[in-house]
């Protein structure tokens, strides 16, 4: 009985276990929900912002658009996260942090890591690797409005060549291929593209100076881009902790289900015992 009170305890940890995996993989799919359809209409914003700079320095050719400084800087903002429970999400991003820092070092830069995150920051003192520690949480309220300003003054202060955002844009697998390095500065224009409106069909009246007109578009190309790569970025890790806490239940589901099948065993050899006893009792053999 005591073996079997036993099991009872550990089929009722399991169960509440169980309970637990099934609530957060509700939650996790839900936020994923919520973080897809955000994606969606951040990277509509992000484009039409691309256009709109890409007309405008099409148009003016005299655009003052920033220029990188001559030196080997190259800033590289990595992208992570705060929580756990994402399956391979948060040590494979440590992993691409390390892989993407040495390649950089292999080409003679003078490589400054900025993580946006706890286990960013916890992934860079593990392998000691050198870093900004600006922004150590990425729930923090504000956090993209503040990223934009400290990149912004890094472009038109020009202290990087260079400046790249390395994220997770998907959780389909662990492989480094699955983790992008997106160039941020120099700015990516003009671009050639195949269909385009003349410059003189165009008519500008310009009531502010040309660089007004660059410092807010450049803030907000900035900002589209760190909004963009936020939600990518989430929503990568919200579908790995989804299917993190999927497979924790169907664990738990194949768990439980053995452990009901050893107790129903123990109980069922209790019972066959205490009959046997009862009839040895009753019905005692004669020599």
């Amino acid at each position: 009985m005591a073996k079997n009170k036993k099991i009872i305890r550990r089929i009722e940890t399991v169960t509440l276990t169980q309970k637990i995996t099934q609530t957060m993989k509700l939650m996790a799919t839900s936020f994923l929900e919520r973080t897809k359809e955000r994606r969606k209409r951040i990277f509509a914003y992000q484009k039409s912002l691309e256009d709109l700079m890409q007309t405008l320095v099409e148009v003016l050719k005299d655009f003052p658009l920033p220029k990188p400084p001559v030196n080997s800087r190259h800033l590289l903002v990595a992208i992570t996260s705060d929580k756990g429970l994402a399956g391979g999400f948060t040590s494979q991003m440590g992993k691409a942090i390390g892989h993407y820092y040495q390649k950089l070092k292999e080409k003679n830069k003078e490589v400054v890591l900025l993580p946006i995150g706890k286990k960013g920051i916890r992934q860079c003192q593990k392998e000691e690797l050198p870093f900004l520690n600006h922004f150590p949480s990425i729930e923090s309220e504000g956090i993209e409005n503040a990223l934009v300003d400290f990149l912004s003054q890094a472009v038109f202060e020009k202290k990087y060549q260079k400046i790249s955002l390395l994220y997770q844009p998907r959780s389909v697998g662990t492989a480094l291929s699955t983790f992008c390095l997106r160039p941020l500065f120099p700015l990516p224009f003009p671009k050639k593209r195949e269909t385009i409106e003349k410059a003189d069909d165009f008519s500008f009246l310009l009531e502010s100076k040309p660089e007004e007109i660059l410092s807010l578009f450049l803030r907000l190309f900035l900002r589209s881009q760190v909004l963009f790569v936020f939600h990518a970025s989430r929503y990568a890790e919200q579908r790995a902790r989804m299917m993190n806490m999927h497979q924790a239940n169907e664990n738990a589901k194949s768990l439980l289900k053995t452990i009901k099948t050893n107790y129903n065993r123990s109980r069922q050899a209790a019972i066959t015992q205490e009959i046997n006893e009862i009839n040895g009792t009753l019905f005692p053999q004669h020599r």
